[in-house]
């Protein structure tokens, strides 16, 4: 392992480490490279409204798909909480959906020259995962944060008390990353 890699390493770790030892809002707001007073505002006092915009595009069916895209401070909260959840998450084997260094290319190979395939897309699914559930998330499992925290971490996940339909800017967008953690 070249001194480059170690030192990456070490930097995940330190990021895993600090990320679970957080025990109040404060020390989360500072994780996330935002001032208390700030991550209060946009989580809690600026009106849900305006806290995503939303428009539709349209799937493969030609069906519309409403999409809700959290507004700038938002996103760069999540990103960084996503950039920590990346790397707490470890993945079953057969796992290709939202993991990093695996694709649906490989995924497919594994598929190829199979007398069946069976595709199937779940009606809603991001919506069906709710506040509560994110909650209890991060209440439990890896997490064990403090009630407070976890609720602070499901505010920022979720758009109207459940998860939104985003659009994929990142391939492990954290609505990705929450849905996989919740079926876990």
């Amino acid at each position: 392992m070249s001194p480059n890699n170690r030192a990456t390493d070490q930097h995940k770790t330190s990021m895993v480490d600090q990320f679970l030892a957080i025990k109040t809002v404060r020390e989360l707001a500072n994780f996330l490279g935002v001032s208390h007073k700030n991550f209060t505002f946009f989580l809690y006092r600026k009106p849900a409204a305006s806290r995503y915009k939303s428009f539709t595009i349209h799937k493969k069916n030609g069906q519309p798909r409403l999409i809700e895209a959290p507004i700038r401070p938002i996103r760069m909260m999540q990103r960084r909480l996503a950039d920590v959840l990346i790397e707490v998450y470890r993945p079953r084997q057969a796992v290709y959906g939202f993991v990093r260094q695996r694709s649906i290319t490989r995924n497919a190979e594994n598929h190829c020259h199979r007398p069946w395939v069976l595709n199937f897309d779940l009606k809603d699914f991001f919506h069906s995962v709710h506040f509560g559930r994110v909650v209890a998330i991060f209440q439990g499992w890896r997490f064990n944060f403090p009630r407070e925290v976890a609720v602070a971490i499901a505010h920022l996940c979720c758009h109207e008390r459940r998860l939104p339909q985003v659009r994929q800017l990142l391939p492990y967008s954290l609505t990705s990353l929450v849905t996989v953690l919740t079926l876990r």
